[in-house]
């Protein structure tokens, strides 16, 4: 029969008291009579700073609220302590105890005898040090006139508040009070996640009202839990209690600021097609922004808001990525666009073809010149080949190079052509690029190519190695050939002996230029020159 009455009222009740409030596992003891609704109403507002997301051990400093807004005003039963303190959470916010130093003994409580205490978070008065009571201090005030100021003039005041907010429900004044409440009234608002500012008179069977924090009923054991700082017995406890000395209840119906976890996103605006010089960004504030590329790009520039690339003159369309890393709060994120990079489909045409010689201005040159092309391609890769087509001259070297040496016809005029065309890669040719000219004995300054014999000529063989014609058969025995190697200054940069009509010379030591080759002959004492680039 018992079992079944038990079945039928946790039936009715539902299990739902059950639910358990949260319940910060920080607890201190009062020390003395007085300070419990204060305690209990901290404990109630630690339960509600849990619920909005603050962390489990959050502990707010008790003696911070009954050094400044009780001592001066206790009456009754204790409901002006609690509506202070829910006040003071709301309009001032609440210390964390964290490193403030709590008294463990009533000797550590304010004492007005230690005027130029220093303890941090002990703000001992306020503004009427005359109405402290001496059953809430060990002394009362000594030689103070009710301004609450020291022998030297200086007020004592809080320390700094911490940025925690009690929020009211401003439909209500951020509390419910509850009179004589039930049993079954309690577990119900405990089951809706309420805890409860418990009053209870005759505690400990001698008179004494105390309050404590409720924030668990067992309908299976008939015990509750409840937070409780009566002095030099404080805890987290859980024990059957005696509610016929349950007088009322509170329990709080506003919140506190939900806690802002810091966060980093960032996102990436700009077009999905990289097509030409394209720019991407982000928006302006972060710090420690770096940018980076996968792919077939090249950065054009970047700043700590945008970034600029184009395409590195790919043949195929293909895949690639804009990636930024930043800081934003003081926590680091990155994040990256995929973008579609246009191919060209075929190589890009050189820009132009410079002609590296003196004999040749303005399109026009003399017969039996040696010219040096060269290809001038902004483009150019370490994947680039070239295509020479000569049109009026003959080709000499240089074929699959961005260098070719050509030289033109010993007489008469002729049309010059010069064109060349590139492939990057495995990509197509691109179109050609073409200059023109001519070559005439009318275009030269002097006899044959401005006063050098053309009857000698060299070019290079290599980026090193210069190669030298002559028409005249050089051997040991007929004639031997001394040169000189000199800038266009008349320095001699280098000087050897020609042995042969078809002979090569290192010039590996020479800078980039136009030089001059003097050539001796021993044997007639003939001298000749030609000029040549390098």
């Amino acid at each position: 029969m018992k079992k079944r009455l038990l079945f039928f009222v946790l039936s009715c009740i539902g299990f739902q008291a059950f639910t358990q409030v949260p319940n910060s596992t920080g607890y201190h003891s009062q020390l003395l009579q007085g300070p419990c609704y204060i305690f209990s109403t901290i404990a109630a507002l630690e339960s509600k700073a849990i619920q909005a997301g603050h962390d489990n051990n959050i502990d707010f400093y008790e003696w911070n609220l009954y050094s400044t807004d009780v001592l001066e005003q206790r009456s009754g039963n204790g409901d002006n302590m609690v509506k202070k303190v829910i006040a003071y959470a709301k309009n001032y916010g609440l210390n964390l105890k964290n490193d403030v130093i709590s008294p463990t003994t009533i000797s550590q409580l304010p004492n007005t005898n230690l005027l130029n205490s220093t303890t941090r978070g002990m703000a001992h008065f306020r503004n009427s040090c005359g109405s402290l009571k001496e059953n809430n201090y060990i002394f009362n005030p000594e030689g103070l006139s009710g301004n609450c100021v020291d022998e030297d003039g200086d007020s004592f005041e809080l320390d700094a508040l911490s940025d925690i907010k009690y929020v009211y429900n401003y439909q209500d004044t951020g509390f419910v009070e509850v009179v004589n409440p039930s049993v079954l009234q309690m577990q119900n608002d405990l089951a809706k996640g309420r805890g409860l500012i418990t009053f209870f008179d005759n505690w400990d069977d001698d008179g004494t009202s105390h309050a404590v924090f409720i924030h668990k009923y067992n309908p299976l054991t008939n015990k509750w839990s409840y937070k409780d700082s009566w002095p030099d017995n404080p805890g987290n406890k859980t024990t059957t209690l005696d509610m016929s000395k349950c007088d009322k209840y509170y329990y709080l119906t506003g919140s506190f600021d939900p806690v802002v976890t810091p966060t980093c996103e960032v996102n990436i605006s700009g077009s999905n097609t990289v097509l030409g010089n394209t720019t991407y960004s982000i928006p302006s504030g972060y710090s420690n922004v770096n940018w980076s590329t996968n792919g077939n790009m090249i950065v054009v520039s970047s700043n700590s808001t945008s970034i600029t690339v184009r395409s590195n003159g790919g043949c195929s369309t293909s895949s690639g990525t804009i990636n930024v890393s930043v800081i934003q709060n003081g926590i680091a994120c990155n994040t990256s666009k995929n973008v579609t990079i246009n191919g060209t489909g075929s190589s890009l045409p050189p820009n132009t073809i410079h002609v590296l010689n003196p004999n040749w201005k303005n399109g026009k040159t003399c017969p039996n010149t040696m010219l040096e092309l060269e290809v001038i391609d902004n483009n150019q890769t370490s994947q680039t080949t070239y295509e020479w087509s000569i049109s009026g001259a003959t080709f000499i070297s240089g074929q699959g190079t961005s260098t070719a040496f050509v030289r033109t016809p010993s007489f008469g005029t002729s049309y010059l052509t010069f064109r060349v065309r590139a492939r990057r890669g495995n990509c197509s040719y691109s179109s050609w690029t073409s200059i023109y000219g001519t070559s005439s004995s009318s275009n030269c300054g002097g006899s044959g190519g401005g006063g050098f014999d053309t009857g000698i000529f060299a070019f290079r063989s290599s980026e090193n190695s210069l190669q030298i014609k002559t028409p005249e058969k050089v051997s040991s025995l007929e004639e031997k050939i001394d040169y000189q190697i000199i800038d266009l200054h008349g320095r001699i940069l280098q000087q050897g002996n020609i042995l042969s009509e078809n002979s090569e010379i290192n010039i590996d030591k020479l800078k980039r230029g136009i030089f001059i080759m003097k050539l001796y002959y021993t044997e007639t004492k003939k001298v000749k020159s030609i000029k040549f680039v390098k």
